[in-house]
């Protein structure tokens, strides 16, 4: 005579089974589910003119100091040769660039065998490298009705298995807009006076983000990060400046914080402490991640000591020439 199955054994059988439908999904969403846990380093550093400040040293110093962050991923802003060495004389297109033709070879001596190269529409393209397989998305430069400035690109990083979508960006720095003749003064005030330069950087933002993290419908089942030289200010910075509160200096950035599903990393990580990330005192460097991704992070900081602090020792009279940078590096950490 068969045995009756208890109300109990049909409730164990039950959890077996959404025990192995669970673990089958995930697999087949490519994550293991006994897999540890892994730290991700990220260093994120605008490089200005492709680390101009070390290129007559062979780029020692840069690697060096690459090294002893130990990334597993870093992006580079201005990624790009552009002046010749010990000069302020820009080189031409045409010219035999170093960067970013020979990243592979920098990228190994700090131990990166991967390279990503943005769009590419100037001097100052956004490069990643990275320990772990990347995969192109796209290489932006904007279309007919939006310029993105400096490029963009989106890439998507494999670390073991668990998949993270980088967003490179780079916007346009003038006060007045894309286009004009900055030689032209009359020109250049008159566009200033407008905001234009501003509009420019927000419809950037705008349209790289309607681009990436917008069309993927499921963004939150998803890593996700948007970093860059983004030019402009953030309102949750307006206690640190003397804007109104009106300004256009806010527009890029209001519509990150308030239109996208970023969150701004650095500032909800030190829960609205003023950090710069320019020479000039101010932070116009973000790093963006959605939710998923900000509940892996354990670290982040934007360092002004050691080898970043910047000075303007090589020419004093030629302004925005620093070394190593005008800009600081932001260092981040993950567990995912």
């Amino acid at each position: 005579m068969q045995r009756k199955i208890s109300i109990f054994e049909k409730q164990i059988q039950n959890m077996k089974k959404i025990i192995i439908a669970a673990m089958a999904f995930l697999m087949s969403a490519g994550i293991s589910p006994c897999a540890p846990k892994q730290e991700i380093t990220l260093l994120y550093w605008n490089i200005q003119n492709g680390m101009w400040a070390d290129q007559g040293n062979n780029y020692d110093n840069f690697v060096e100091y690459v090294k002893s962050v130990n990334p597993d991923i870093c992006v580079w802003c201005e990624a790009k040769t552009h002046y010749k060495t010990d000069s302020y004389e820009v080189l031409k297109p045409t010219d035999d660039l170093y960067l970013p033709a020979h990243w592979h070879e920098v990228a190994a001596r700090y131990g990166h065998d991967y390279v990503y190269v943005g769009g590419e529409r100037d001097f100052f393209p956004q490069v990643i490298t990275s320990r772990f397989p990347i995969e192109n998305k796209g290489r932006f430069v904007g279309d007919d009705d939006v310029i993105v400035t400096h490029g963009a690109g989106w890439a998507v990083i494999d670390v073991n298995g668990k998949k993270i979508n980088v967003v490179t960006g780079h916007t346009w720095p003038m006060r007045f807009g894309f286009g004009v003749d900055r030689n032209d003064k009359e020109a250049a005030e008159a566009s200033a006076a407008k905001n234009e330069g501003h509009l420019c950087r927000a419809k950037e933002v705008q349209w790289v983000c309607e681009h990436t993290i917008l069309t993927d419908k499921h963004q939150n089942r998803h890593y996700w990060m948007m970093l860059g030289d983004m030019n402009s200010r953030s309102r949750l910075d307006a206690a640190n400046y003397q804007y109104a509160p009106d300004s256009p200096v806010y527009w890029a950035q209001d519509y990150m914080n308030t239109k996208t599903p970023y969150i701004d990393a650095v500032h909800r990580f030190h829960n609205g402490e003023f950090r710069k990330s320019h020479a000039n005192g101010h932070r116009i460097d973000y790093i963006y991640t959605n939710r998923k991704l900000y509940n892996t992070l354990e670290y982040i900081d934007i360092i002004t000591e050691g080898y970043p602090e910047n000075s303007r020792q090589a020419f004093p009279d030629k302004n925005g020439f620093y070394i190593p940078s005008d800009h600081y590096p932001i260092i981040a950490r993950f567990k995912l």
